[in-house]
């Protein structure tokens, strides 16, 4: 089992992720590989924040792929927090990805 939680300003928290039900990779050279997107955690996103995907989904790969910031959380030692600011997304907001990578095997 993994844990990874998107958001987009605000906290969604950590959820367990079955393995095996990946749906989307994004390329994250700060994660020196790709990070995984289940169709699980995708519905999941949907249903808190319907004005994030699937409509900005090309603002998240953005994001993880160059982001404006990346900080370590004070939730997990093992997560990332990616933020990146766009202007055209409802008048201007950020998109926040929260990535917490697994040791063995190397995911994300």
């Amino acid at each position: 089992m993994w844990k990874q939680s998107f958001c987009c300003g605000k906290s969604l928290g950590q959820w367990i992720i079955p393995r095996g039900s990946v749906q989307v990779r994004f390329h994250c050279p700060h994660v020196a590989g790709d990070v995984e997107l289940t169709g699980e955690r995708e519905r999941r996103i949907q249903a808190t924040h319907p004005d994030l995907l699937p409509e900005y989904r090309e603002a998240l790969r953005k994001t993880l792929e160059d982001p404006d910031q990346v900080r370590r959380s004070a939730r997990s030692a093992n997560a990332r927090l990616f933020s990146r600011w766009f202007d055209g997304i409802m008048g201007g907001k950020h998109v926040v990805a929260v990535v917490v990578s697994e040791a063995e095997p190397r995911r994300h």
